[in-house]
């Protein structure tokens, strides 16, 4: 057989290779064709179809994964392939881009008893979502802290913060970080009073946020109060410390006693608090707060080096990320390692989250003023003592 002979011998099978990977069931059917034996004729191939011809144009035929199973599930397609000797999960993880992009689909790659799973979601999330929340549910599955990020291709996303401890929000104005952060206060100020329920403190520099709150949890609006509140929770900070040491246990989640609340602080801007002073004691809360239970949201628009300056060296201390809308693939680099926040949909309330080697695409929920005052009016007067009573004024004097 020749040269030419055998190049068209190839040439004819990849031709027939894809048009059998694109192939129609039969031609006429709109919906997949159940035969006896679990066998399935499904009416479009067009999605999987392209998850192999994307492994075709990254991998080389000694790395390929190979395809084992695909299923269609109600939101879009399950696939699940070999590892081949030599390959790796991380390998195929880095081109989760690459699947997204060719198939039009939210991709998530796992890894499962030795093999590659391929959840391919071709729904797509709605552009707006109302704010709803009952914590109890969660609180039963063994979540400490939950609170809701917002809605995935899988459902709610619910996050415990008990163990994410500190995470940073960040987005261009108007992104819907501070609505996130507004959800995220009311999400904890209405959990059930209880001993151990968390006490919240928010910096709001902006000065137009939290205002409306003042009554219910310590708002710090200016430079100087925020540096005041900052102190007070390093001297907390060293309390509980003293407090584990002596009763001999690691975290507050060992804690027996009612007096070590977890403490949520929340800063709306963390580009107006940049003052070494306060990121000095900023700093050493994220170094040190863990074990104490002092957990710590920060949101800024830009993570701008300048920024950073000092902030930088606890900057791998917030393990968490929320990326709304950024200007460009650099600022986006600059919070997740990769370009995924310069280029979701410009629709406000729309983020990446990540932490660890999670990723996923999320719609934080709508909490409109309107709907915050009704709330605010709903927590009464005994619920607000029982707010006002985690005010600084729980900590030690200065």
């Amino acid at each position: 057989m020749t040269l030419r002979e055998t190049n068209g011998l190839g040439e004819a099978f990849q031709i027939l290779s894809h048009l059998w990977r694109h192939r129609k069931s039969i031609a006429g059917y709109q919906k997949d064709i159940r035969l006896p034996g679990g066998i399935v004729l499904f009416a479009d191939y067009e999605v999987p179809a392209k998850i192999l011809d994307t492994i075709d144009a990254l991998f080389g035929d000694d790395l390929k994964p190979i395809l084992l199973k695909a299923n269609r599930s109600p939101t879009g397609w399950y696939l699940i392939f070999s590892i081949p000797a030599g390959g790796s999960f991380r390998q195929v993880l880095k081109y989760q881009d690459r699947f997204e992009d060719f198939t039009n689909s939210t991709v998530i790659i796992e890894r499962k008893y030795g093999q590659l799973h391929f959840t391919v979601f071709t729904t797509e999330l709605k552009p707006q979502y109302p704010y709803e929340w009952d914590p109890r549910p969660w609180l039963n599955t063994g979540m400490l802290l939950p609170f809701p990020l917002g809605w995935t291709v899988t459902g709610l996303k619910v996050v415990d913060l008990a163990k994410v401890i500190a995470f940073i929000v960040a987005g261009l104005q108007g992104s819907g970080k501070s609505n996130f952060l507004q959800q995220m206060v009311w999400s904890f100020l209405l959990a059930a009073p209880a001993p151990r329920s968390p006490r919240i403190a928010i910096i709001d520099c902006k000065r137009s946020e939290f205002g409306y709150l003042k009554d219910h949890v310590p708002v710090a609006m200016e430079v100087p109060h925020a540096a005041t509140l900052l102190k007070a929770l390093n001297r907390e900070l060293n309390v509980r410390l003293g407090k584990l040491e002596r009763a001999r246990v690691r975290r507050w989640q060992q804690y027996r006693g009612d007096d070590m609340p977890p403490i949520i602080l929340i800063i709306d801007e963390l580009g107006e608090v940049i003052e070494d002073e306060c990121m000095d004691l900023l700093n050493r809360l994220l170094r040190l707060g863990r074990a104490p239970g002092i957990h710590i949201c920060c949101a800024t628009q830009r993570p701008s080096s300048t920024m950073f300056k000092k902030f930088g060296d606890s900057k791998a201390l917030l393990s968490g990320t929320l990326a709304f809308k950024v200007r460009d693939d650099l600022n986006s680099r600059m919070l997740l390692d990769n370009d995924a926040a310069a280029f979701i949909p410009n629709n406000p309330g729309r983020a990446v989250w990540q932490w660890g080697v999670e990723q996923c695409e999320v719609q934080v929920m709508c909490l409109p003023e309107e709907q915050a005052d009704e709330l605010l009016a709903g927590l009464g007067q005994q619920r607000s003592v029982d707010v006002v009573e985690r005010s600084p004024k729980r900590l030690p004097a200065r």
